[in-house]
């Protein structure tokens, strides 16, 4: 997650990935997938693949039904009143915040509908009243909780364009592969 003019996050692994990837290369419009050279080396050719594609096109193969989207758009909506916006907040105002290099977002979904968790916390940048600052803690904060602010309201945008505008031309329809898991970095 950051604050840069790119999207900020990417998606890192899936369940299916390679079948999503192949879908992918077969509407680039769509799903933005690009050729890159990190995909014909290694282990992590799918992960390669997977860097590219648009966050819609992501959340189109992922989430099943409204009730999913709604599910996870209040979870999401959550983390920012709770902790993206205190926390930006606080640092502006010099009380105790956190922020972190970088963190992952896993969003599972299974019999217990969908769920989220920030998790791969890297070099946390914490501060507390009592404790000496790093230099460059506000940036780091400020930077990490924009870009989960970032990832929040692009989300917020596919579903509102999904569920509230031109239902038809997004609706899923038999031949999407489900997902059990996406993790976006």
């Amino acid at each position: 997650m950051s604050r840069s003019k790119k999207q900020g996050f990417r998606l890192e692994g899936a369940t299916n990935g390679k079948e999503i990837v192949e879908e992918a290369k077969k509407n680039k419009k769509i799903s933005g997938w690009f050729h890159t050279t990190t995909q014909d080396v290694g282990k992590k050719k799918t992960n390669a693949a997977l860097y590219t594609l648009h966050a819609n096109f992501v959340w189109n193969k992922f989430i099943e039904n409204k009730e999913q989207a709604s599910s996870l758009k209040q979870q999401l909506n959550e983390l920012d009143d709770k902790f993206v916006m205190p926390n930006m907040e606080a640092e502006t105002k010099d009380e105790e915040s956190i922020g972190f290099i970088g963190s992952s977002i896993l969003i599972v979904k299974g019999d217990n509908g969908i769920k989220f968790k920030l998790i791969d916390f890297a070099h946390p940048f914490w501060s507390h009243p009592t404790m000496s600052k790093n230099p460059h803690h506000k940036e780091v904060v400020l930077n990490y909780n924009e870009g989960l602010k970032m990832f929040i309201e692009i989300y917020n945008k596919w579903y509102n364009d999904k569920y509230f505008e031109d239902r038809k031309s997004t609706r899923l329809n038999s031949s999407h592969q489900i997902i059990s898991y996406a993790v976006f970095c």
